[in-house]
């Protein structure tokens, strides 16, 4: 990946919180799901119309506590919103079916246990609540946490590479088991450079929207939260095909996106 060296991120550097900041949000995180959820299953006791609501509730307040506490954390002011062109996410709706791909076999090395499988299968109900907080929640409200506040802090305190590096690892680790870290990590160094490169965040929201729809309508159509692309292929050599050819797509979109933005970034800079 490319970095450009004169950045408007490289100045204040010394007013920024740092790198451990970024992991008290874990342990704020994982905090506020357990204080939270039980005050919400009180409340509600056995109101069949808000019990399937539940996990909504929780995630969202939960969240958007989070948030609050990010941007106080970090003195935020606003979040870059920098227009982006149409055709960008054009061309990163292919990107985002190949590292979908990728990340799955990578991840497939590391069998789930049961007890893991089941405690998904509890949490992920094939409902509209569970859809609005896989598919619309999470995407804006862990991107304007995530790469809003938290990687805009780092890029102002640290050089780009490093900054988009260890906010990946915070956002993989902010979910709290390996299985969801490694595609969270490798999302979050994409969605970080588009970040860095766009001054928006507008395409982590687009990329974080459309892997969690199709991973929702992946497990609802199949009714199999664990489902993927290694089951759905037919066979080994059919996915590995598959895993070649995705990998291959991430490496020429990747080509695509770097000249493109560079030249929109540039544009940008001239305009300004």
């Amino acid at each position: 990946m490319e970095f450009d060296s004169n950045s408007e991120y490289e100045i204040d550097k010394n007013s920024m919180p740092g790198i451990w900041h970024g992991f008290l949000l874990i342990l704020i995180t994982g905090a506020l799901s357990f204080l939270i959820a039980p005050l919400i299953n009180i409340s509600v006791g056995e109101i069949i119309v808000i019990k399937p609501w539940v996990v909504f509730l929780n995630y969202n307040l939960s969240f958007g506590a989070l948030l609050f506490i990010a941007i106080r954390l970090w003195q935020h002011n606003k979040f870059e919103t920098s227009n982006t062109p149409i055709v960008l996410y054009f061309i990163l709706l292919p990107l985002i079916l190949a590292m979908s791909v990728i990340a799955e076999g990578i991840v497939s090395l590391l069998p789930m246990p049961d007890f893991m499988v089941k405690l998904f299968e509890q949490m992920i109900q094939y409902n509209v609540p569970s859809y609005l907080v896989i598919g619309v929640s999470a995407p804006i409200l862990e991107e304007l946490i995530f790469r809003g506040v938290v990687l805009k802090g780092f890029l102002k305190k640290y050089n780009p590479k490093k900054a988009i590096l260890w906010s990946a690892i915070i956002f993989g680790a902010a979910h709290l088991n390996p299985w969801q870290f490694i595609p969270a990590f490798l999302i979050g160094l994409v969605i970080g450079w588009l970040y860095y490169k766009t001054r928006s965040i507008w395409p982590g929201i687009f990329i974080h929207f459309v892997n969690n729809s199709a991973s929702f309508y992946m497990a609802y159509k199949y009714q199999d939260v664990n489902v993927g692309f290694i089951d759905i292929s037919g066979s080994t050599l059919n996915y590995i095909i598959l895993l070649a050819a995705s990998t291959i797509t991430c490496i020429i979109i990747y080509s695509i996106l770097n000249k493109f933005l560079s030249n929109t970034q540039t544009q940008v800079i001239n305009h300004e």
